[in-house]
């Protein structure tokens, strides 16, 4: 296995955070990011070193401790934060760097000696690794098509359904007096589909969509009161075919996962 050390990516320095476990999903989707959320053929991370996802809701540390790890940003209206971890490589205490070589092979270091963790996908150069704004940690060939190795951490699409329009409230930069006051996310590729994936990560019963690409979770809805469907008909920025509320009302929807299925009002 060759060791290609050579410039470092643009990565923030920031704190480490504790050990991650692994979690099986599909492997990934054909396409990756061309910009950012990617590290690129003999780019690193070091210890206390982060990047994120394009929509920043992933953040993949190379952490103090040695340990690489995949983690979901929450947000609870005022500061964002870190959820636990989704996927680690289980190198605490050994590792110290890690190399997205330039053979293909994704690579984590001791301070000195071999290679404590790999892919396994050399022979591929020119590949990079991408951290999707699904949440799936992927080495791509250097067509940026092919999938070589994934942390498989896609969270299953979650079931939902509709409970119609609903009036908002509260402060217009955070979530004190909102309708749907337990996390916020905002991104240019909102679908109804990734709101619910968002808030369902998050353990929330219910999410509601407004503006076109805000997403708010909740574990109550409806103290408001309900409006006409008509005012929930902006188009969802990452599908024009979905409708993502309105201006203050939400069109709010239910996990099925969770019990009891009738709509809660406070």
């Amino acid at each position: 296995m060759s060791r290609t050390i050579a410039a470092r990516g643009i990565v923030i320095a920031l704190l480490g955070a504790g050990a991650a476990s692994l979690a099986a999903g599909p492997v990934a989707r054909a396409d990756a990011p061309s910009g950012c959320g990617v590290l690129r053929p003999n780019n690193q991370m070091y210890k206390g070193t982060e990047y994120s996802s394009c929509s920043g809701t992933f953040i993949l540390k190379m952490q103090a401790d040695g340990n690489v790890a995949l983690y979901p940003r929450t947000n609870n209206g005022v500061t964002w934060g870190l959820g636990a971890a989704i996927w680690g490589a289980g190198t605490v205490n050994r590792g110290d760097h890690l190399v997205m070589q330039g053979d293909g092979n994704l690579v984590i270091y001791p301070a000195r000696g071999p290679a404590v963790w790999a892919s396994n996908t050399g022979g591929h150069a020119g590949a990079s690794l991408s951290l999707r704004d699904d949440g799936n940690l992927v080495v791509y060939d250097a067509d940026s098509r092919t999938p070589l190795w994934a942390s498989r951490t896609v969270p299953a699409a979650p079931s939902f359904r509709s409970l119609g329009c609903f009036k908002d409230a509260g402060d217009p930069s955070g979530l004190s007096g909102r309708d749907l006051d337990g996390a916020v996310d905002s991104n240019g590729n909102m679908s109804v589909e990734q709101c619910a994936g968002w808030c369902n990560l998050r353990g929330y019963q219910y999410f509601g969509l407004q503006y076109g690409q805000q997403c708010y979770c909740g574990t109550a809805y409806g103290r408001q009161g309900g409006a006409d469907l008509n005012d929930c008909s902006k188009p969802c920025a990452g599908n024009q075919a979905e409708k993502c509320g309105g201006g203050w009302r939400n069109s709010v929807y239910e996990l099925s996962a969770f019990a009891p299925a009738s709509p809660r009002a406070r």
